[in-house]
């Protein structure tokens, strides 16, 4: 993507991207993209603190923010403080954000729509297919463990990414430029000057 445009902020979260974390090519190929754009401050959760501090380029450009979690006890989205919504990198992003009071954020790829690529094996294994624009280096994945009573759970934990959404971000100045997401807790514009840039 930085062929299209240099973001400002990257915002990071997952286990999995953690610099000392390499465990595919998708990756690695992140960090490479990471270190060829100086210019982009990196966002990450105070726990990679020790991680980032060993590498002075990167510690210069980077930003930590409280990554615990209290999801039903507080309401609370600063990321200097523990977080009540539910812990996507993506919620985290529109956190972030919204601290940098931002006059207009606008969002497009946050759909929640996982689910259209789901399905349940003759072993009533829940199964996830890949289900990102990308395809290089997805795959299919058995994600039953997460998910100890079935379907019905997943449904549920795909229901409360919805309503996080609703019940968190909804006063953030958000504007979804994806008219085909499912997200409806904002508003939709897709005259967006950005949706005209190649490649999206």
């Amino acid at each position: 993507a930085s062929n299209v445009c240099t973001p400002n902020y990257i915002v990071l979260s997952d286990p999995i991207t953690k610099p000392n974390v390499v465990t595919n090519s998708r990756t690695q190929e992140l960090w490479e993209k990471v270190r060829e754009t100086p210019n982009t401050t990196l966002v990450v959760p105070i726990s990679w603190f020790y991680l980032i501090q060993g590498d002075s380029e990167l510690a210069e450009r980077t930003l930590f923010f409280d990554d615990s979690g209290l999801e039903g006890w507080t309401k609370n989205i600063s990321p200097t403080r523990a977080r009540g919504y539910l812990p996507l990198t993506a919620y985290k992003a529109l956190a972030f954000a919204g601290y940098l009071d931002f006059k207009r954020i606008n969002i497009i790829g946050i759909d929640n729509s996982m689910f259209r690529t789901v399905a349940v094996d003759f072993e009533n294994r829940i199964i996830q297919y890949p289900n990102h624009f990308f395809e290089r280096g997805a795959v299919t994945t058995d994600i039953s463990g997460a998910y100890p009573k079935g379907i019905n759970d997943y449904f549920r934990d795909m229901s409360l990414c919805f309503a996080s959404l609703a019940s968190y971000f909804v006063g953030l100045p958000i504007v979804n430029l994806d008219g085909e997401s499912l997200v409806d807790c904002f508003p939709k514009d897709n005259s967006s000057l950005l949706l005209e840039t190649k490649g999206i």
